[in-house]
């Protein structure tokens, strides 16, 4: 059923739509508006190879919950159903190399754990450089 949803959506259109939404500044915005706050946990030096503290793993989480919910409130904004839009998502993953594949591949790559502390560095730099 969700496979039979998934079909009957012009997926293109929304995955264009989805890299836009993904790169536009209040997106990124609400991410840094996020981040400040706890930045100071972190420190511009930290790294996988750094000390984890147990606290980064409870930002982190509270992280996936922000990011997942923006995500979850785009495809509503598509009035998609969720299962369909993540079938469809990994249809598009299995094409290997179409420019959606890519777009879906940094989003999913912007929720893993080394790419959170990246961030997180680099907002407690700012807030170091300000």
């Amino acid at each position: 059923r969700q496979e039979t949803m998934a079909a009957a959506v012009d997926y293109s259109t929304v995955f264009d739509e989805l890299e836009e939404f993904f790169f536009a500044d209040d997106f990124a915005d609400s991410f840094e508006a996020w981040a400040k706050p706890h930045a100071d946990k972190f420190g511009p030096d930290v790294t996988m190879e750094s000390e984890q503290k147990l606290e980064y793993m409870e930002v982190y989480k509270e992280f996936v919950d922000m990011y997942e919910a923006k995500l979850e409130s785009f495809v509503k904004s598509k009035e998609l159903d969720m299962a369909a839009f993540q079938v469809a998502c990994r249809q598009e993953l299995s094409k290997g190399d179409s420019p959606h594949a890519f777009i879906l591949r940094v989003i999913q790559a912007t929720a893993e754990y080394d790419t959170f502390l990246q961030m997180m560095a680099e907002v407690a730099q700012r807030g170091q450089e300000a």
